[in-house]
């Protein structure tokens, strides 16, 4: 279970295009006579280790972040393993575990480890699933070396964020590899402000003082190791366990000495492990996958309403659930001359979660207690794929066709649901093709399968938004035709610019649907998404700042779908409509700094539920400013501010009599809470 806070973080994220995005990015175009040799999608686009040392990382992680033009993306709905993913490969190779990705080995790998990264196109790799643009990192650990970092944090009116940070030790031995990685993701987040209350009629009742808090830990110890020979037996192994604690808190105080405190807590554990093992097995090489995941999360929402400081009233939700994951994976890779190559891969998934829920209220000091019945929801799925890659002159493509059989049921107390089966085929298409010398363009066609989210299935309470949600036992995975289309052109072996739209046409789509007049998770017969996105990296030599560039990336984008409460056309509940980020970093030649900054901007549709519509706006453009010393005592200093145009939240929110825009209007919430500048010092070392 993820517990969602609203942060200054949450202000940055990526959400949208603007007019003034398209007018810099054509701006900064170098002209002709500054291009320079670059390679196509027929050739990898490589950084040698050396591009990096201006930038003074300390990991791995940090130079792919510096790498210029390049996102990671991550292409995978979690279902299974089988295709799709990070676009981070480690020695050409997918990293097969699900926490654990590419950048978290790459973490708790010392940038001196790191031979070089290669840029190439997905569909030029055997690799199956990915698209775009796919990072390399090719590695030799030789010997014992490390990696740590520090991060402190202060805010107004908040504990000082002390304990986040990580360490890390990687090596080799013989043809064996590992890495071990100890991290901490700690947090203090918080607003402050008026929440001012409206009736029907648009008539100020209300005016109330909130702060709200959240902080939370998040522990971690991690673990890779690898080696072997193809010809006999090569392996990669990794685990992870991780703690995650949370307690938010929220006070409203009101008229009449009335206040009202909710609180919320999350204190879950949580341990996955993977294993893949290959071997050279006729004209081909055969690798077989296991992962396997567990996590338990008791969560608890508490409500006490007080009156002089005399408790009136607690309101109380406690769940404790249980997630298990299980995958058994086969592939068979042919390989054949002439860039071709065949896959033919199976894959068992197993799914379960087990919920247990209690409801209770103590009004004046009686009790009430009401059990909800537990609920156990479980998915069995197979699936298979063949998959083709090949080169047709400069044209680079794959093909994947493939089906999926699932069943899923679902117990609640003691009745349980209908077995359902579904069978669905699932495929694309990739394609890279070198326009040009400096031009390449990238596509990509697929049929797509959804994951559910089990807890949809699961009858909930959020007191502090005084929303109930019943459990839906018959939703049924969506399914979607997605494109995506590409188009890159470079300036240089430094700069880029990348133009990309993607369209889905949905069927079952998963959204807020009305359940015997109770708000619920379902299904919605058919929907549409598309969008524009830009991004780039330009330097700011040609204006005379060596060492100066600019990152940008911003997206426009547009969905549609037929409410089902109204039966118009409505954009998906609460997603973002657009977004605009510009980064810019100065890394001062022959000397050991370096300073930049960030501004964006986002905005997003508006949320609906059965008997609300709300709407989350940031005041201020998101923003920050730091400096850099790259060898203080042989460590990298960080000293940043955030929030410099004193952004702040605003939620707005309509409670509707009944269904939402089919009933009067009961009353109007508008909330505005700031968060102050936000100061941090980071320090990251190697060993």
């Amino acid at each position: 279970m993820t517990v969602n806070s609203n942060t200054l973080t949450c202000a940055r994220k990526r959400s949208g295009l603007s007019c003034s995005l398209i007018a810099l990015s054509l701006s900064l175009l170098p002209t002709g006579g500054l291009a320079q040799e670059t390679s196509t999608s027929e050739q990898p686009q490589v950084f040698e280790a050396a591009f990096f040392e201006r930038f003074a990382p300390q990991t791995g992680r940090d130079m792919v972040f510096r790498i210029p033009g390049f996102s990671v993306r991550n292409t995978s709905d979690g279902r299974g393993l089988g295709q799709g993913g990070s676009n981070v490969l480690i020695n050409g190779e997918r990293v097969t575990s699900k926490s654990t990705d590419a950048l978290a080995i790459l973490n708790q790998t010392p940038a001196s480890s790191v031979i070089r990264i290669e840029i190439t196109d997905a569909a030029t790799l055997g690799v199956t699933g990915l698209t775009g643009q796919v990072a390399n990192v090719v590695l030799e650990r030789d010997g014992l070396s490390g990696a740590w970092d520090y991060n402190f944090q202060a805010r107004d009116r908040l504990e000082p964020r002390v304990s986040n940070g990580s360490v890390s030790l990687s090596g080799s031995f013989g043809d064996t590899e590992f890495s071990l990685g100890l991290s901490n993701d700690s947090f203090r987040n918080g607003h402050k402000g008026p929440e001012r209350v409206y009736d029907g009629n648009r008539q100020l009742t209300e005016v109330r003082d909130e702060d709200a808090q959240y902080y939370g830990e998040a522990p971690e110890v991690t673990a890779s190791l690898s080696g072997g020979k193809t010809d006999t037996i090569k392996y990669n192994l990794t685990a992870s366990a991780a703690l995650f604690q949370f307690d938010g808190s929220e006070v409203s105080k009101r008229a009449n000495d009335l206040v009202i405190v909710s609180k919320n807590s999350e204190d879950e554990w949580n341990a996955e492990g993977s294993a893949d093992f290959t071997k050279t097995l006729g004209p081909g090489d055969a690798k077989i996958i296991a992962y396997h995941r567990f996590e338990h999360s008791p969560f608890f929402d508490r409500q006490v309403t007080s009156t002089m400081g005399q408790q009136e009233r607690l309101d109380t939700f406690e769940q404790i659930a249980d997630e298990t994951e299980t995958i058994l994976r086969g592939e068979y890779i042919v390989p054949r001359p002439n860039d071709r190559s065949w896959e033919l891969a199976a894959e068992y998934a197993f799914n379960r979660l087990d919920t247990e829920s209690t409801a209770s209220s103590d009004v004046d000091g009686f009790e009430e207690v009401t059990p909800l019945d537990p609920v156990n929801v479980e998915e069995l799925r197979y699936q298979t794929s063949l998959t083709h890659s090949r080169k047709l002159g400069d044209l680079a493509v794959q093909l994947s066709a493939g089906a999926e059989y699932s069943e899923i049921q679902s117990v609640t107390g003691n009745t349980k649901g209908e077995k359902r089966s579904f069978s669905r085929p699932r495929g694309y298409v990739t394609f890279a093709y070198p326009f040009s010398e400096d031009i390449d363009l990238r596509g990509r066609i697929e049929r797509s399968v959804g994951q559910l989210d089990f807890f949809a299935f699961v009858s909930s309470q959020n007191l502090r938004e005084g929303v109930e949600e019943v459990g839906n036992t018959n939703l049924v995975p969506q399914q979607s035709w997605d494109t995506e289309w590409e188009i890159e052109k470079r300036f240089g072996e430094e700069e880029k610019l990348i133009l990309r739209t993607e369209s889905s046409f949905i069927e079952d789509r998963v959204d807020q649907v009305v359940i015997n007049g109770e708000q619920a998770i379902g299904n919605i017969d058919e929907a549409r998404f598309f969008s524009i996105e830009a991004e780039g990296t330009f330097l700011l030599d040609r204006f005379g700042i060596e060492g100066a560039r600019i990152d940008l990336n911003g997206a426009r984008r547009w969905s549609r779908l037929e409410d089902p409460i109204t039966g118009e056309n409505r954009p998906f509940s609460g997603s973002n409509r657009w977004f605009v980020d510009f980064n810019f970093r100065h890394d001062i030649p022959n000397t050991n700094y370096a300073y930049g900054g960030y501004i964006g901007h986002f905005e997003q549709e508006d949320r609906v539920t059965a008997r609300q519509r709300s709407v989350f706006m940031i005041s201020e453009p998101g923003s920050e400013i730091f400096i850099e010393h790259k060898d203080v005592f042989g460590m990298l200093l960080t000293v940043a501010v955030f929030n410099l145009f004193d952004q702040d939240e605003r939620f707005n929110r309509t409670f509707y009599e009944g269904l939402r825009e089919q009933s009067d209007i009961a009353f109007i919430e508008e909330r505005s809470r700031d968060y102050k500048p936000i100061f941090a010092l980071s320090l990251s070392g190697t060993f």
